[in-house]
């Protein structure tokens, strides 16, 4: 076959990307997730350091839905239960900066 089509004899190969079989993609999305929540964690937690305790609020509960993403799809069990731990100590974290916001916008009576 001329033109390199297929079946030809050109010397290169042809490489077709094959996509991930379906029993891959909720690992796939579960370890994204991670990923992105690490990330979102890491600026939370700056946030919070530098004092802008509105945006780490909000950064923390993206993180919290990153997880709750990975959590609902991982198929790794070992993990769930890391990031179940995780994902309570987050809330934890949450929760606690929250009341620290709701105590600076209380004024004193």
């Amino acid at each position: 076959v001329v033109g390199g089509g297929p079946g030809s004899r050109s010397g290169a190969q042809a490489t077709t990307h094959q996509p991930d079989p379906p029993d891959a993609m909720p690992q796939v999305l579960a370890d994204s997730a991670i990923d992105a929540a690490i990330s979102m964690w890491t600026a939370a937690a700056a946030s919070e350091k530098s004092g802008d305790l509105r945006l780490a609020f909000t950064q923390y509960q993206q993180t919290l839905e990153l997880m709750m993403t990975a959590l609902r799809h991982d198929p790794d069990r070992q993990r769930a239960v890391l990031l179940k731990k995780e994902t309570a100590r987050l809330l934890t974290t949450t929760e606690a900066l929250k009341a620290r916001i709701h105590r600076l916008d209380t004024p004193p009576s």
